[in-house]
């Protein structure tokens, strides 16, 4: 059930991603800048979660993050990076083609982190199988390119 429950949330994750460039590349259309439309985003984003961390007993401890290992910075820049080119490149390409890339993009990462076990994460070796999903994920894209 834990399993089932987990696949929604992330289908359901999965779906706010493919919203988000269409809704921020039409706010940043209405304020002008793309850079300012992201920084609202992420500000939203923040916003949101505060009340999650406070009800939930966290604390923003940013002496134990500044000690953390120089890559955990990542996760952020990757985020607004994420922001940035999404409402800046989903509108040229179409969102499904942006996400389709975005989603390839996403496995090749996810598999070379399990595959080496980088970040911490368990070692799970690129098999023949998540190979062949890679490559149908890689003929999706080419799919959403010259589908008309």
């Amino acid at each position: 059930m834990l399993i089932l429950l987990s696949v929604g949330a992330a289908v359901a994750a999965g779906a706010m991603i493919g919203i988000q460039p269409a809704v921020n590349a039409a706010l940043a259309r209405h304020i002008a800048s793309p850079f300012a439309a992201a920084f609202v985003s992420l500000t939203v984003s923040a916003l949101v979660l505060l009340p999650f961390v406070a009800a939930l007993g966290g604390k923003i401890d940013l002496s134990a993050a500044a000690s953390a290992p120089w890559w955990v910075w990542i996760g952020g820049i990757a985020g607004a990076a994420f922001v940035v080119s999404g409402l800046t490149i989903a509108p040229l390409l179409g969102v499904a083609f942006f996400i389709s890339a975005v989603v390839a993009g996403q496995l090749i990462a996810a598999a070379l982190i399990d595959h080496f076990g980088l970040f911490g994460m368990v070692i799970r070796p690129i098999s023949p199988w998540r190979l062949f999903g890679l490559l149908l994920t890689a003929a999706g894209v080419i799919v959403f390119r010259f589908a008309k």
